[in-house]
């Protein structure tokens, strides 16, 4: 309110789009190049800035924007762009073969409809509000993106199952960012059917990097990751510390402590 002043911090919590790419699942998601394509169908500033109300802030890659080690004209390279979607996507092979105004994909010289099951939990606020937006915009260039609504179990017992060509998810990363649960053969939150040893690889040398090498080797990771897409970022939540106006000034609250650097706050008693 007016009379409120209000201070926003980032937290750990990202909300990404996943792909099913276990055997069993659309062969359309097991080709990395349409994965690619459909970073570009993500509108991140909309979504954090309108659909989530200001909660969160734009993320194209799987790291806080507020990190010294999130490079932003790297992930400037991956705005929304439906124009460059539509074009990777007919580079890759996914054209109007029979006129419908819809987009196929070959299978052993067939085409194929593509058609993807997105599920999203529908009791998170803004979620099933991103997902909409993401499949009016693919619809718009020919590819049906069809957005189930979920109650919470019925959604986390699809997920475990396999039950989706692409979830809506989020998750809370440790300090280090660490991607070890979600992108690893192993990790408990492995829903994608990763069995690429590549991304664990990378990871590993990441976390084990010193203060010299980890830069370099959280952008070899970064870019690995982005060029194969088993994930779409899209933002980091944001909460807020809400206190009376001119009463406390020098408040630089985290994620982890709301009272960070007390020593340096000013209380006006006044």
């Amino acid at each position: 309110g007016g009379n409120n002043d209000t201070r926003y911090y980032i937290t750990n919590n990202m909300h990404y789009l996943a792909f099913n790419m276990d055997t069993g699942a659309t062969d359309f998601l097991r080709y990395s190049s349409y994965r690619y394509a459909l970073q570009y169908a993500v509108d991140r500033e909309y979504a954090a800035k309108t659909l989530m109300k200001g909660a969160a802030v734009a993320s194209a890659l799987p790291i806080s924007p507020r990190s010294p080690l999130y490079d932003g004209v790297y992930a400037s390279n991956f705005a929304y762009d439906l124009d460059r979607c539509l074009l990777i996507l007919n580079n890759s092979g996914a054209q109007d073969y029979d006129g419908d105004g819809k987009l196929e994909y070959m299978v052993t010289g067939i085409p194929m409809e593509i058609s993807l099951d997105f599920i999203v939990c529908s009791e998170a606020s803004g979620k099933a509000d991103v997902a909409k937006k993401f499949a009016s915009d693919l619809a718009g260039i020919g590819v049906t993106v069809n957005v189930h609504e979920l109650s919470w179990d019925d959604y986390t017992a699809a997920v475990a199952n396999g039950d989706f060509d692409i979830y809506y998810g989020e998750v809370k990363l440790t300090a280090d960012f660490s991607l070890t649960r979600l992108l690893t053969e192993n990790g408990d939150l492995n829903y994608c059917g990763i069995d690429d040893p590549t991304y664990g690889e990378y990871i590993n040398q990441y976390l084990a990097a010193g203060d010299d090498m980890r830069q370099n080797c959280c952008d070899i990771m970064l870019k690995y990751i982005n060029d194969t897409a088993p994930i779409i970022p899209i933002c980091f939540e944001r909460q807020e510390v809400i206190t009376h106006r001119n009463v406390v000034s020098g408040l630089d609250p985290s994620q982890y402590n709301v009272f960070f650097n007390i020593g340096n706050w000013t209380i006006n008693y006044e």
